[in-house]
């Protein structure tokens, strides 16, 4: 192996590692958070343990917060994807970010390990990496949504069907195993939220 090449490998691991820490850097900022603090005064982490999101911006700031916040929240995804097709790496990595999307979208850094329902980011970039998977999850979700008017049954139901009908579109196992275990992460933020829900307030 010639210099040159080891050279290639080494700026193509590099790519690989930025575009990771950027897609986690662009999930964990707290937008909806930021929003409810300089538009509309309300600090969301002072009202009860629930996740900080669009449906606790609508209960507290009303309709057009809420709107404002999932259309920022969702913007975080096509930000990614956007970062994915300009940094030209192999499809694997673009399946192998989408935990660290959820996981920094759901559990910030930067409010101290809160956050909000991982559905929107993972939607809007699965939108974009694999559209017919992206438009199934809006289509299961917004039906699932009009059913139980629980966003967070609407997230977590809509992921866990889109990964039992995934192979109907004969993806490939990196594919059908990141799809499972987006569907495990929206269930621990449910699992976390219930649970918080329970102990303290109802939000």
């Amino acid at each position: 192996m010639d210099i040159t090449t080891e050279i290639w490998e080494v700026v193509a691991l590099l790519t690989i590692l930025a575009f990771f820490f950027l897609a986690f850097l662009t999930a964990s900022l707290p937008l909806t958070y930021w929003l409810g603090k300089i538009k509309y005064q309300i600090l969301l982490s002072d009202y009860g343990p629930g996740s900080i999101g669009p449906s606790k911006l609508l209960r507290l700031a009303g309709s057009q917060a809420m709107i404002l916040s999932t259309f920022i929240e969702a913007g975080k995804g096509l930000i990614i994807a956007i970062l994915a097709y300009h940094s030209q790496i192999a499809e694997l990595y673009l399946w192998l970010v989408v935990p660290l999307i959820m996981v920094g979208h759901g559990w910030s850094p930067l409010l101290q390990g809160r956050g909000g329902n991982s559905w929107l980011p993972l939607g809007t970039y699965l939108f974009f990496l694999a559209p017919p998977l992206g438009q199934t999850a809006l289509a299961l979700a917004l039906s699932a949504l009009l059913l139980t008017r629980s966003p967070a049954i609407a997230a977590t139901s809509s992921i866990l069907l889109l990964s039992i009908l995934a192979p109907l579109w004969h993806v490939e196992g990196h594919m059908l195993a990141t799809l499972w275990t987006a569907t495990a992460i929206l269930f621990m933020q449910n699992w976390l939220v219930y649970n918080h829900r329970i102990y303290t307030s109802e939000i």
